[in-house]
């Protein structure tokens, strides 16, 4: 993926930096990063980002998900 690719998915999805951040698990500079070009962007970032503009990922699934791992990480 690209780093065009993947703003232009974001801006699709109405995905922030912070979102990206979040279901990425990285700090702000990785997401800086790899919109920029400075870094490859992660394969699972890729796939995930195309099966979100694919409707193959549902948005509030993978909240859902997200949202799972940081309880249990909690608990």
């Amino acid at each position: 993926m690209t780093p065009e690719r993947m703003r232009a998915i974001m801006v699709n999805q109405n995905l922030t930096n912070s979102d990206l951040m979040v279901i990425a698990n990285c700090s702000m500079r990785s997401v800086s990063n790899w919109r920029n070009g400075f870094s490859i962007i992660p394969r699972p970032i890729s796939i995930i980002l195309e099966g979100m503009e694919r409707d193959k990922i549902n948005r509030d699934w993978l909240v859902q998900q997200v949202e799972n791992e940081l309880r249990e990480l909690v608990d």
